[in-house]
């Protein structure tokens, strides 16, 4: 019955779609569209202003030679907005390359609705189709960021990319997914911290719209060494468990560190023991467990030691020293924690052996080709420059451990000159 049809459809316009591309596939246009116009008359906002009904009503009526409907509809479609339709079937294909007939090779988005669908297979093409889609349409903002990110995957061009995500931007200001990926590229160009900064920030109430990219804010803010309006959005809302959010505890780890040894710095202990202590917690509003095994544990035990020290209790201290060097299964970087707290200890010999260690371990990174790792996380994997930055970070931390201060701001400074989101690299260097 009718009741049944919409309760299975359920005002969802792909399920419409889908059960007239049944009907289209079986030669039933009829029916395919009167289905569709079952969709164009509902009440529904979603389902009766949804870009590909009518642009399949047009070519059905393309089809049965009603070519004034056909344009009529093909117009309609033409001009709804293109916001949550990505076309995902072939058959539609030919459905664009229809409309285009009808209106003199002038609409722009079935150009970007045919660069949508081609991508994953040919995606110099798609490419193509969305040059033609912003050629006709500048203000077109979503396929310029498409552009953005054809360029970026597909020809590996980052000023290209990044000159469209920025027309992008231009064209709609209150997207926040192309804040978070022009950070990216602008990260894997090497552009200034301060630059990112500013982008982000000026546009904050569109970033804080979207997890991941209000998780970037927050990471350029500590690497910009803002770490207390890093820490006041780290606190500002829930943080859920989702794909992008995993650096979020070294984030919080990071920011409280830092801040913490600027107040060390300044002579205040108390106030640096307590952001030392912060680093070391998991708060309800992150969705984290607390991780036994965490690879910065040597680094907050260190630093907690410290903070305990200045304030002179000698017995805390030396207990957080032994906490930081009984770590196990250390990650290479946060062996120079332990290789410190045994120097506080007064184990000088075991403390050089790691620094040598280090150096070492660092060589071999630099010489070594990087291996893909099948098993990886999807987005894991780093590049090859954030490899060298990692191993030259590694060497620098070494020959700071040993005092060679010029060889540790050597490998520092080549460690951010192909990844300047080393932020220890960064911290250190400053130091030295």
């Amino acid at each position: 019955t009718r009741g049944l049809l919409f309760q299975l459809l359920r005002d969802y316009p792909e399920n419409y779609l889908e059960l007239a591309a049944y009907y289209m596939n079986s030669d039933f246009f009829s029916e395919a569209m009167a289905l569709l116009e079952i969709a164009d008359n509902s009440e529904n906002e979603v389902l009766k202003n949804y870009p590909t009904v009518f642009y399949c009503l047009g070519y059905l009526h393309h089809l049965m030679n009603n070519h004034d409907q056909a344009r009529h509809y093909f117009r309609k479609g033409m001009e709804k907005s293109t916001d949550y339709c990505f076309p995902f079937r072939l058959e539609s294909l030919n459905v664009y390359k229809t409309a285009l007939t009808y209106n003199n090779n002038e609409d722009s988005r079935a150009y970007y609705y045919m660069g949508n669908l081609l991508f994953d297979k040919q995606p110099e093409k798609a490419i193509q189709m969305w040059e033609k889609a912003v050629e006709l349409e500048p203000g077109l903002a979503i396929a310029h960021r498409n552009l953005g990110w054809g360029y970026q995957y597909q020809l590996n061009d980052v000023d290209k990319a990044i000159a469209s995500y920025k027309k992008a931007i231009m064209n709609d200001r209150t997207q926040s997914r192309y804040y978070f990926e022009l950070d990216q590229l602008y990260e894997r160009r090497g552009d200034s911290i301060e630059k990112r900064l500013k982008i982000l920030t000026d546009n904050h109430k569109y970033v804080a719209q979207r997890q991941d990219a209000l998780i970037r804010e927050i990471l350029v803010l500590v690497l910009a060494g803002e770490y207390g309006r890093a820490i006041n959005l780290l606190d500002s809302r829930y943080f859920y468990r989702q794909e992008g959010s995993d650096e979020l505890h070294d984030i919080h780890v990071n920011a409280h560190l830092l801040k913490g040894k600027l107040h060390l710095a300044n002579g205040n202990p108390e106030a640096a023991l307590n952001d030392f202590l912060l680093a070391d917690t998991y708060p309800e509003n992150q969705l984290i467990g607390r991780i036994s095994t965490y690879p910065g544990n040597p680094q907050i035990y260190y630093y907690t030691g410290l903070a305990y020290e200045a304030k002179g209790d000698l017995a805390a201290a030396k207990d957080f020293y032994v906490k930081a060097y009984n770590q196990k299964n250390i990650n290479r970087e946060y062996l120079f924690y332990q290789a410190m707290a045994y120097q506080k200890s007064g184990n000088h010999k075991k403390a050089n052996q790691i620094f040598e260690e280090m150096i070492d371990i660092g060589q071999k990174q630099l010489q070594s080709t990087a291996e893909v790792d099948f098993f990886a996380k999807f987005g894991s994997g780093l590049t090859e420059n954030q490899r060298k930055a990692n191993a030259y970070h590694i060497i620098g931390l070494g020959y700071m451990g040993k005092s060679e201060t010029k060889k540790a701001q050597e490998f520092f400074t080549n460690s951010l000159e192909l990844d300047v989101n080393q932020l220890w690299s960064r911290v250190y260097l400053e130091e030295l």
